[in-house]
């Protein structure tokens, strides 16, 4: 009988948030006719209630986001306020986003406009392929191996490990918010992640930055979710078993029974202090009958 459980706890504190796990967002509010800056001009993202305002030629940075996808809105008196949706943040990347707001003399509806990201990104100097919980949301995974053996350039020996372009195993180094979590002896991942809690994961498959030390053929960055202002859980049951036609070579293989694999994963989050403490509890156990019959 073989039974796995994992349970995590993340309290988070935006104001302890380190470099590669955060993104950055930055850009210029211009007037749409003249092209000129507009010092003071607001910069809020609406989702985490933070903004900055415009320096004296018009441009903004926001710093320690972490990853996601936001709405950002840009406001100034007599000028009407544009609303820019689906800008998404990478961690260790910025973001540059620009607004031409137009004038107004009189109270109007804000301009909406959806963001589209760009296909070039000028800050990438290495190959990195990043997920987002978005899109981790929708592939048939639950662990970070299942994610990552979806990806181009990535193979998975019988053991489990990882290879990237074709290494070893043990040239990868992981992390979890930016902590390594590497067995010092083989260089493996000592822990199993759940797919459930992960906000971002990224893949950097060659030319690493200083920031990454003992790797040689890859880096997996995993940031773990941390909740928000606003009450959110979910569920995931599934069961099964193993089937073939081939009972000359497995026994008892006809023999169906539902439960004989099953697996539960679900999280639940919110907020403590409000804009200030957030929580976020995510869990998987997995349980399997296995393959031997008799007694256990």
């Amino acid at each position: 009988m073989k039974a796995f459980k994992y349970l995590v706890l993340l309290l988070s504190l935006p104001v302890f948030l380190f470099a590669g796990e955060t993104g950055k967002l930055m850009g210029t509010v211009r007037d749409a006719k003249t092209g000129e800056g507009l010092p003071g001009a607001n910069v809020i993202i609406e989702e985490l209630n933070i903004g900055t305002a415009c320096d004296l030629d018009g441009s903004y940075v926001i710093i320690n986001i972490p990853p996601g996808t936001y709405t950002i809105k840009a406001s100034m008196v007599g000028y009407r306020t544009v609303i820019e949706k689906n800008v998404k943040i990478r961690a260790d990347l910025t973001t540059e986003l620009n607004f031409r707001l137009e004038e107004a003399t009189i109270m109007t509806e804000p301009i909406i406009v959806t963001a589209r990201e760009p296909v070039i990104k000028k800050d990438v100097t290495s190959s990195v392929i990043t997920s987002d919980k978005e899109e981790l949301n929708k592939l048939p995974v639950e662990t970070v191996t299942d994610v990552l053996s979806k990806k181009a350039g990535i193979t998975v020996d019988p053991g489990g490990g990882i290879h990237v372009r074709g290494g070893r195993s043990g040239e990868v180094l992981y992390l979890i918010d930016g902590i390594p979590v590497v067995d010092p002896y083989s260089n493996s991942l000592t822990i199993s992640i759940p797919q459930n809690i992960i906000r971002q994961l990224d893949l950097v498959a060659g030319t690493f930055n200083a920031e990454y030390g003992n790797a040689m053929s890859g880096v997996v960055n995993i940031i773990t979710d941390e909740g928000g202002n606003r009450f959110t859980g979910n569920i995931n049951f599934s069961a099964g078993d193993k089937v073939s036609n081939h009972s000359d070579i497995f026994e008892k293989i006809t023999t169906i029974d539902p439960l004989s694999r099953t697996e539960i994963n679900g999280s639940i989050s919110g907020p403590i202090v409000r804009n200030k403490i957030n929580f976020y509890i995510g869990g998987r156990r997995y349980y399997s009958k296995g393959w031997l019959y008799g007694q256990r």
